[in-house]
């Protein structure tokens, strides 16, 4: 009880490779929907110091990274302009509740080589194709994301990211095409 043993974890000692977050930037709305997917389904020892790296981020320890969590780390990366940081925070932010949380911020670390196995894959698609036709429909993909019938423009588009021959769903091939699997 005489003293406080601060464990505070430096985030310029840890393997934080902001590359991963510049490319996450570049992705559109589905593909980061399903890298939620899969970044929620990851073991432990998939992803190794990535939870070491939020804990960096996280001063506060409550389990988020809000905004000025997420600035003083990056600035202390060195890899980023304070002018950016903001554009990062929101493409990351996906249900924009103002903080970053834990699945966030795996997807947006993930490494391609965690995410591009077909097995992950598969299974992603498999929990959007609901009715199991071999398609993702708008209709289920509104399910799954739970949105509602107002929503159905931005779900039209998100199909039209990945639908190859304009059928208006979604096959196997076309999904592991999109997410830059070659079959």
């Amino acid at each position: 009880p005489w003293f406080k043993i601060v464990n505070e974890v430096k985030l310029e000692k840890l393997n934080f490779n902001s590359q991963y977050l510049k490319e996450y930037m570049e992705i559109n709305e589905f593909k980061k929907i399903v890298m939620l997917f899969i970044a929620s389904r990851l073991g432990d020892n998939e992803i190794k110091d990535l939870k070491e790296i939020f804990k960096a981020f996280d001063k506060n320890n409550d389990g988020q990274i809000e905004y000025n969590e997420f600035e003083q780390g990056l600035l202390q990366s060195g890899d980023f302009k304070e002018d950016e940081i903001k554009s990062y925070f929101n493409a990351i932010d996906t249900d924009k509740n103002g903080k970053i949380d834990y699945t966030e911020f795996l997807a947006a670390t993930l490494e391609k080589k965690t995410f591009l196995k077909e097995e992950r894959l598969f299974e992603a698609f498999s929990a959007l194709d609901k009715d199991h036709n071999g398609k993702i429909s708008k209709d289920e993909l509104m399910s799954v994301l739970k949105l509602e019938p107002t929503d159905d423009q931005y779900v039209s588009e998100l199909i039209k990211q990945a639908d190859q021959n304009n059928d208006g769903a979604i096959d196997y091939k076309e999904f592991l095409e999109f997410m830059g699997l070659k079959k």
